[in-house]
């Protein structure tokens, strides 16, 4: 779809049916910057007042970019570091750095976009210390929202068929909301035990912090519709995730 399709649409949606809140559903939509620069400033040209958010990979955006997509109305944009240490983010061939990370939360510090990073732990080879290293990076770059996951591979990727061919598949499951599958299986190292009580320990770590809810204290100045649902969420999460 072409820039002005899209503006097209949301002016619909804006004018018509008077919304004026989106998710862009796109895995990467910073992958073509050129896009994604004419698409803002044609949003900033027809002078419609929405806000949005959208996906993006920490290899996949520049200064620039953001502060154009801050003034198009972008509040926030979610992230996939994935990993606090190299050694898994090779094992995922991510393709991206420890750096590229950090870096990707500091531009949207400064661009004033609301940082939402992704994380996974379970990943095959990991110890308890490369999991710990993980927390110990995501409270380091400290971005706005942070959510965490158990490794759960798609049938058919590299570590899938290493699991199978090792027998520690458990089970595939389709999920009906992604349209897709996705496979529990059994740590080559850790214990399910082990690994439950360090997905807990994920959250606790991260949202238990002084920094985190300065951050929150400050957003909610600017949003407290918002942020009153954010915290509510965050709340009943972290009381079903303990």
């Amino acid at each position: 779809m072409s820039p002005e399709r899209a503006v097209a649409e949301l002016e619909h949606c804006v004018k018509t049916l008077h919304i004026r809140n989106f998710k862009v559903v796109d895995d990467t939509m910073t992958v073509n910057k050129k896009w994604v620069m004419a698409f803002c400033e044609l949003l900033l040209k027809k002078g419609l007042d929405l806000s949005w958010n959208a996906s993006s990979r920490v290899d996949a955006a520049d200064m620039d970019m953001l502060k154009l997509m801050r003034r198009a109305g972008c509040f926030q944009i979610k992230w996939g570091p994935e990993c606090g240490t190299e050694k898994s983010l090779k094992k995922i061939k991510k393709g991206i750095t420890l750096e590229q990370s950090a870096q990707a939360m500091e531009m949207c510090r400064k661009a004033r976009i609301e940082s939402n990073a992704s994380f996974m732990i379970g990943i095959p080879g990991e110890t308890v210390e490369d999991i710990e290293a993980t927390i110990d990076f995501a409270c380091k770059i400290s971005p706005d929202v942070a959510t965490f996951a158990i490794m759960k591979p798609f049938p058919g990727s590299e570590i899938f068929e290493e699991a199978l061919a090792e027998g520690r598949i458990i089970h595939t499951v389709w999920d009906e909301y992604l349209h897709q599958g996705f496979a529990l299986m059994k740590h080559d190292v850790l214990t399910e035990e082990q690994l439950e009580r360090l997905f807990k320990r994920c959250y606790n770590r991260f949202y238990f912090r002084p920094r985190y809810w300065a951050k929150r204290v400050k957003w909610f100045f600017k949003q407290p519709i918002r942020e009153t649902k954010i915290i509510t969420d965050n709340a009943w999460m972290l009381i079903t995730k303990r």
